[in-house]
């Protein structure tokens, strides 16, 4: 799939409508694409998992753990 490319945009609109925004979207040269992060490949995902396991036990006993998550949420 083909990511849509939106209107062009300064850095100040895109921020803000991000902010708002659902969805995560890539900002690239004054243009923001929806769905631009999709189609991981199977070894990138079996790299994260090791990677979030081993940062969840490293922080499992300090006291304030915060939260951990993976690539595919806006935060």
């Amino acid at each position: 799939m083909q990511p849509q490319k939106i209107t062009k945009v300064s850095p100040e609109v895109y921020l803000t409508s991000e902010r708002i925004s659902d969805e995560k979207h890539e900002y690239v040269n004054g243009y923001f694409y929806v769905n631009a992060m999709v189609g991981a490949s199977k070894n990138h995902e079996r790299i994260s998992i090791n990677l979030l396991s081993v940062n969840k036990n490293l922080l499992k006993n300090k006291l304030s753990i915060g939260y951990i998550f993976s690539s595919d949420i806006k935060v």
